[in-house]
């Protein structure tokens, strides 16, 4: 079985980046499974503290669930052609190329999914309803699955 941690970068409780990532656990192909992770308490990083206090609990067990699974998957919004403070917080804690190279990861770059007008795909439930957003997101996650 294929274990693969999902992160999304919003912060919002009606997120639709935390949507895609349910809607991909129920898409995934029958030999993974996604778990949804949240960066709601990842601090911002602060060298001083880390140095007296150590590695805060949060990034800390966000760390293992990595190091524990095959896979991580993120879902994030794009503000201004980048990504949300808190996102890219939790990603220079826990995934950037050094930390990557520590858990024994390697990026797949073979696709991405775009979702614009996120609104129009998902129901007031967050559900997916939008059946070509379903069918890129299965291939998608088929594609990633064979990568992992």
């Amino acid at each position: 079985m294929i274990k693969i941690i999902g992160i999304a970068g919003s912060l919002r409780k009606q997120s639709y980046n935390t949507a895609l990532l349910h809607a991909a656990a129920q898409l995934l192909p029958e030999q993974a499974v996604l778990e949804i992770a949240t960066i709601r308490d990842i601090p911002l990083y602060n060298e001083d503290m880390e140095t007296t206090e150590g590695v805060p609990q949060a990034v800390s067990l966000l760390q293992e669930r990595i190091a524990a699974s095959d896979a991580l998957l993120l879902a994030t919004p794009e503000y201004n052609h980048s990504m949300p403070g808190g996102f890219g917080t939790m990603l220079s804690q826990n995934v950037w190329l050094p930390v990557f190279r520590r858990l024994g990861m390697r990026p797949w770059l073979g696709e991405k999914i775009m979702l614009s007008k996120a609104h129009q795909v998902f129901n007031e439930d967050g559900k997916l309803q939008d059946e070509a957003v379903c069918k890129q997101l299965a291939s998608f996650l088929a594609g990633f699955a064979a990568f992992v």
